[in-house]
């Protein structure tokens, strides 16, 4: 089985069959049959394809009795050996495992349960880096358009502010109404991040997350709930600010600007 518990099954392999296999003694890429002979297929295993073999592709793998097998072998290896450890020991079997393939045998290499929990972790640890800059740098990209977008509307609008002044808007009313208009921005950036990222997260990131079996997928939406009011208290904040600006010049010179 894969490591999601999939079966992968060879329906034409029975218990009870009779398979003839054939020895073919390599020479480099010339082979010759050397041995041919039959074997009885006496059960079927469930084991971890990832875990449990040498991960080589094939529609079916065979367990040879170790008579059968070990006279195939002219220079006999030990290929692979795994074994468990008893609880509370797994961090001394570690420093003695990494001891001896780096002082005693180098050309071996183990992998343990240590193994897989430090690759995940720097392979999440990569993903929250990434993630967390490109979040980062997107935000700031917002930050500035927003301002750069507030900053050309209240230029461009000078006249049509001074000419509601003169008519007898005050500065606090001016200055609301830019608020106001930041404010909508902010339910509208709401209203559609919410949509985008929920249905971005539903879709992409949960497909994504199943097609690695040790992922699991969650649902999170508190980071968007933090940032929202932040976001609201900058659409409100940066307007009044920059009103503030341009302000300082009088009304008739504001109304004399083309």
């Amino acid at each position: 089985m894969d490591d999601n518990g999939n079966v992968i099954d060879n329906p034409s392999i029975h218990v009870g069959d009779t398979i003839t296999f054939h020895h073919w003694k390599m020479n480099g890429l010339v082979g010759t049959l050397d041995n041919s002979f039959d074997l009885t297929v006496m059960a079927k295993v469930l084991i971890n394809e990832n875990t449990d073999t040498e991960r080589n592709t094939g529609a079916a793998r065979f367990y040879l009795p170790a008579e059968q097998f070990k006279p195939l072998c002219i220079n006999p290896r030990l290929v692979s050996f795994p074994f468990n450890v008893k609880d509370g020991t797994n961090s001394d079997m570690n420093s003695f495992l990494s001891n001896y393939v780096e002082n005693i045998e180098p050309s071996m290499d183990y992998e343990s349960k240590e193994t897989y929990v430090q690759s995940f972790n720097s392979m999440t640890s990569l993903i929250i880096t990434i993630g967390g800059a490109l979040s980062v740098i997107i935000g700031l990209i917002g930050i500035v358009n927003f301002i750069n977008s507030v900053l050309t509307s209240i230029i461009t609008r000078q006249k049509e502010f001074a000419m509601l002044q003169s008519i007898g808007m005050t500065g606090r009313q001016l200055k609301r109404m830019l608020s106001y208009e930041g404010l909508y921005y902010a339910v509208g950036t709401i209203i559609a991040s919410l949509i985008v990222g929920v249905l971005f997260s539903l879709i992409i990131v949960q497909a994504i997350a199943s097609s690695f079996w040790f992922f699991t997928y969650h649902f999170v939406i508190w980071p968007m709930l933090i940032v929202y009011p932040f976001l609201i208290c900058l659409t409100v904040i940066i307007p009044t600010i920059l009103y503030r600006q341009f302000a300082k010049s009088s009304i008739i010179e504001r109304l004399h600007q083309n």
